[in-house]
């Protein structure tokens, strides 16, 4: 067999290189997905399998800011566009890829990495755990009716997202910054959001969208979304309308988006597949149970490569202290023993890396939690709880250390971010 050359592709290359990942994910890899991606592809984060000259294997990464839980804002490595030839695999190319890509991102001060999972039993194994989720949620169009009722003084004004997002690029920009889990998007995805390739729209419209403004007409919510027609032999209506995104930071004005969307003509039933797992509009509904959750998967996976850094970089529960002994399977040498205080409620963190012999049982060093590092990950962005990773045997300590880690780690509100990259 030949010898496998793992480099970035030249511009020369970029083609090829995008058409295996396209194809690993069951597409055709047609030109019109490869231009679709070109869009938003960073080709100096992007590292491939070459074998003879050809590509049998790539993998890159967006340069993204994340919003942790509490509010800060830190770089992170989107991981996109993975995949490997199916005459290639088992050959350690996706290791090497990653550990790559890992690389890439401790040079550019990245401490965490995330992706999308396309199977979630690929990445576990290389440190990523479930940072949130997303629903899949289905309403009647004639249930969308609320207690209070909706007192809106705001206007409506439709869009094309096909034409211009420069508004709704600035609301979605506003609400990330509060959102924990929420990314910023650069302009070559918005582009490719823009471009609304027949391959995103599963036999349904174009993408469509509306935009509400505030009564002194500035920008504060907007919804995105899809019609699926159909036709009936008695004739009645019964279109379904999918929605692609709703944002705002406001309830009030997403009950008002919401009801906007089933006020349009034909529609009879909204689809979200992307929905908050929670979300706060059920508890606003006349009849709340007519907000069904048809589906409920992952979405945002998170891998730690600088866990002090990321452990600091939200804010905590309540004052207090944990020391955990990682264990990191892939980067043994990014695991080891860190200690994790908060001095008051709603504070950053401090943590540090321990001395590995500081073992004594009682030394305030000695590790009271050990955790696998792709499980800390979801503890770090907020996608679960330290009780409910001991319970999966996920987390091991005493259950006095087990409650201060659930005080500790305890979020007024959970991760959630409906786009998948």
């Amino acid at each position: 067999m030949s010898e496998i050359d793992f480099r970035r592709p030249t511009r020369a290359e970029i083609g090829e290189f995008l058409r295996v990942s396209i194809e690993s994910y069951g597409s055709d890899g047609t030109d019109d997905e490869v231009a679709d991606e070109l869009l938003s592809n960073e080709i100096d984060r992007s590292f491939g399998a070459f074998v003879d000259g050809r590509c049998v294997g790539g993998s890159g990464a967006f340069g993204f800011e994340v919003t942790m839980p509490g509010g800060q804002v830190v770089p992170a490595a989107g991981v996109t566009m993975v995949g490997v030839m199916p005459t290639f695999r088992r050959r350690g190319i996706l290791t090497r890829l990653l550990h790559q890509l890992h690389q890439d991102a401790d040079d550019r001060a990245e401490p965490i990495a995330l992706l999308t999972a396309s199977e979630t039993s690929i990445y576990r194994r290389f440190g990523y755990g479930i940072a949130s989720d997303v629903a899949h949620v289905q309403i009647a169009a004639d249930s969308v009716r609320f207690d209070p009722p909706i007192d809106d003084a705001g206007t409506f004004e439709l869009i094309d997202p096909r034409r211009d997002t420069t508004v709704i690029e600035a609301i979605h920009d506003l609400v990330r910054r509060s959102r924990p889990g929420w990314l910023d998007l650069h302009a070559g995805m918005w582009a490719q959001i823009r471009s609304d390739p027949t391959s995103a729209r599963h036999g349904r419209t174009p993408l469509r969208g509306v935009v509400h403004r505030d009564r002194e007409g500035d920008p504060d919510g907007y919804a995105t979304w899809r019609i699926a027609a159909r036709r009936h032999p008695d004739r009645l209506a019964g279109n379904a309308l999918h929605i692609e995104h709703l944002t705002t930071a406001e309830l009030g004005i997403e009950a008002a988006l919401w009801a906007f969307l089933a006020s349009i003509d034909l529609v009879t039933t909204l689809h979200w597949e992307t929905a908050p797992p929670d979300p706060a509009i059920r508890w606003r509904l006349v009849e709340p149970r007519q907000l069904r959750t048809l589906a409920r998967a992952d979405m945002i996976w998170a891998r730690l490569l600088d866990i002090a850094v990321a452990l600091a970089a939200r804010t905590y529960g309540a004052a207090g202290s944990v020391t955990f002994d990682v264990v990191d399977r892939f980067h043994p040498e990014r695991g080891g023993r860190f200690r994790l205080s908060c001095a008051e409620r709603g504070a950053p963190g401090r943590c540090e890396r321990l001395d590995a012999d500081a073992s004594d049982a009682h030394s305030d060093t000695a590790a009271s939690l050990t955790i696998d590092t792709a499980d800390l990950a979801s503890l770090t962005m907020g996608g679960v709880t330290p009780s409910v990773l001991a319970d999966a045997g996920r987390l091991v300590g005493a259950p006095a250390a087990v409650d201060a880690a659930d005080a500790l780690f305890a979020l007024p509100r959970r991760p959630w971010y409906p786009i998948e990259f």
